[in-house]
Order: C-alpha cells, then sequence, then structure tokens
C-alpha cells in the first residue's frame, strides 16, 4: 500500500548481506510502491567486516641500569698502597696497590714507578692486571725508596682517566 515499506535481509552465496527496503516511488509513477515492486527499491551489499586491528607492545626496557655498552669505563677510585715485609724475602719490603673494581672494566692498567734509595729510577712501567690489586717487585729493601702507583680502568671501547691527579706512592 502507498507509504508503506518492508524490509528484508536474506544472505547471499558470498556470505554477504543482502538489504532490500522498498519504498514508495517519490517520482508518481504508476507503480504503487507494493512489496516486489522494482520502483523506490534501494539494495545495499557490504562484506564481512575487516579483520580485527592488532598493535604490537614495544619490549620493555630491562629493569636493571647495565652500563652503557659503548662507552670507556669511569675512572678507579679507593686506590690505596700498602707496604709489607716481602714473604718470600724477608729482607725486602713488598708493596701492594689496591683500588675498587669498576662497572664495565674488563681489566686495569697499573702505572708503576720506583726509584731507590739514591734517587735512580728504576721502573717506569704499565702493567695490565684483570684483579683489583697490584705487587710491586721486591726492590723495596732501602726505606728511602719510593714506589709509585696509578691506575685506569680499560674495556674494549677505550681506558678511562687515571684515579687520580698524582700517584700513590709509599
Amino acid at each position: 500500500s502507498p507509504g508503506s515499506h518492508s524490509t528484508g535481509k536474506t544472505p547471499s552465496p558470498s556470505g554477504a548481506i543482502s538489504t532490500t527496503q522498498n519504498q514508495p516511488s517519490a517520482t508518481g509513477s504508476a507503480s504503487n510502491g507494493a512489496p516486489g515492486s522494482a520502483a523506490g527499491s534501494k539494495t545495499t551489499s557490504r562484506g564481512a567486516p575487516p579483520p580485527p586491528h592488532t598493535t604490537t607492545t614495544p619490549p620493555k626496557p630491562p629493569t636493571s641500569n647495565p652500563p652503557p655498552s659503548n662507552v670507556a669505563p669511569a675512572a678507579p677510585t679507593g686506590a690505596a698502597v700498602s707496604v709489607n715485609w716481602a714473604t718470600d724475602n724477608p729482607n725486602d719490603y713488598a708493596t701492594t696497590f689496591t683500588w675498587a673494581p669498576v662497572n664495565g672494566a674488563t681489566s686495569y692498567d697499573v702505572h708503576y714507578t720506583f726509584t731507590d734509595g739514591n734517587g735512580h729510577q728504576k721502573y717506569d712501567q704499565i702493567y695490565n692486571t684483570t684483579g683489583t690489586s697490584f705487587r710491586g717487585p721486591n726492590e723495596f729493601s732501602d726505606p728511602s725508596s719510593l714506589a709509585c702507583f696509578q691506575v685506569r680502568a680499560v674495556n674494549a671501547y677505550g681506558t678511562s682517566a687515571w684515579d687520580s691527579g698524582s700517584p700513590h706512592c709509599a
């Protein structure tokens, strides 16, 4: 009847839904807008909805703070020199130089100098060690001798500054 409409939904073989609405003709044609009439028909077809949008969450940073892996280590701290009787020669003193470990260091360079009691420098060398202590050679038999040390940290990316501006001497 004029002014009425009906809606029918039927699935198509492809799975799409087809909607047909019968509406009265706005042109006033001979059609009366009855169901099944072609006048005023509107057909809409839509495919399956798109798949849900997925997002990936970026990985969380580590909870600890490891040292940067591409920089030289910091300079060592806590350096000290001790002098004791040498256990392998009771007439000599032994010097031991220690320092605090440095995060990210793989080894340490120790600058060792030794000047005898007459003012003659016998040693001026740099030794590399993986520990945090260095024992000087047994040349310290004269109390007026002077053994001096400095240390710097080393890794694959470089070396730190020496541990202090002046050497540690005993």
